[in-house]
């Protein structure tokens, strides 16, 4: 429900197949973790012995989900996966990006169903967040901007709400 009053109040459209899931619980079981805070590409370096996050002091207790999610996103949001939506080598990036992520994370575990869920809602938050922003920006390209978004934001949200064809659920 939140995130269709996200999309809706920022003017965005709304696919009752994108939030059929939403309506399920978004509560995470299992133990708290310490969690990065910013957990994003650009804090993550790998090296030959791991994987090694940048700014520890950011860190806090909760779920696991929210770190994963929140890297997806900011993976996803990465300006060559949005300027390049339409580009088929580059969706197919993004998603092996995403998959190796998972798979190295959560390794043969199957998903928590709260992943996909939360996962929705932050695409619904972060697309409503970036179409405000960009209607505030140069009015001259302010059309083609959010006709981007638009593609970029349908695609992510038609991608993780069909578990059959979304990276989150392989």
């Amino acid at each position: 429900i939140r995130a269709r009053q996200l999309l809706t109040a920022a003017g965005l459209p709304v696919r009752d197949h994108w939030l059929d899931a939403e309506l399920a619980s978004t509560t995470t079981t299992g133990s708290e973790v310490v969690l990065h805070g910013d957990y994003a590409p650009e804090n993550v370096v790998l090296s030959p012995t791991g994987v090694v996050c940048l700014e520890p002091d950011l860190a806090e207790r909760g779920w696991p989900e929210h770190d994963v999610v929140r890297f997806l996103l900011m993976l996803a949001d990465a300006p060559l996966f949005v300027t390049g939506t339409e580009v088929p080598a580059v969706r197919r990036l993004r998603r092996r990006a995403s998959a190796q992520f998972l798979e190295s994370y959560y390794g043969r575990q199957s998903r928590p169903e709260s992943l996909r869920h939360l996962m929705l809602l932050s695409l619904a938050a972060r697309w409503s967040t970036r179409h405000r922003d960009v209607t505030r920006r140069n009015p001259r390209l302010r059309l083609a901007r959010q006709l981007l978004l638009h593609r970029h934001f349908t695609r992510l949200l038609d991608e993780v709400s069909a578990p059959s064809t979304s990276p989150l659920f392989v």
